[in-house]
C-alpha cells in the first residue's frame, strides 16, 4: 500500500462554520418583558400601570442568512415571542401576549 503525505482538501466544508453562501438560522430565546409608560393618546395623560412588572419572555426564531465570509452575514429573521403577562381579573381576554418581529441586519464576529 503506497505511502503519501496526507490529502488536504481545498474545498470549504460546511461544518467548519467558514463556508459562504446561503443558510437557514433557527434558535431559542429567553429573557423579559416590561409594559409601562402607558398613555392616551389624546390627553397625554399617564395610565396605570407607571412601572409595570417583568414579565418571563420566550420565543422561537427561524429566518435565512447569507454569509459572505467566515466574520461577516447578512439575515433576515422573524421571532415569536410568547410573554406570561399576569391578567386582570377584568380582562375578557386571557390569551397570552404574543410579539412578532420581523428583523434583518449584518453580523461581524470572530
Amino acid at each position: 500500500m503506497p505511502v503519501g503525505p496526507p490529502s488536504v482538501c481545498s474545498e470549504p466544508q460546511a461544518a467548519s462554520g467558514t463556508a459562504s453562501g446561503f443558510g437557514g438560522t433557527f434558535g431559542a430565546e429567553a429573557g423579559v418583558t416590561q409594559f409601562s409608560k402607558f398613555r392616551d393618546r389624546a390627553t397625554k395623560t399617564s395610565l396605570d400601570p407607571a412601572d409595570g412588572s417583568y414579565d418571563p419572555t420566550f420565543g422561537f426564531v427561524a429566518g435565512f442568512r447569507y454569509r459572505m465570509s467566515r466574520l461577516s452575514e447578512l439575515y433576515v429573521d422573524q421571532s415569536y415571542d410568547f410573554v406570561l403577562h399576569k391578567q386582570s381579573s377584568s380582562v375578557t381576554n386571557q390569551e397570552v401576549p404574543r410579539l412578532l418581529t420581523f428583523r434583518g441586519g449584518i453580523r461581524f464576529g470572530i
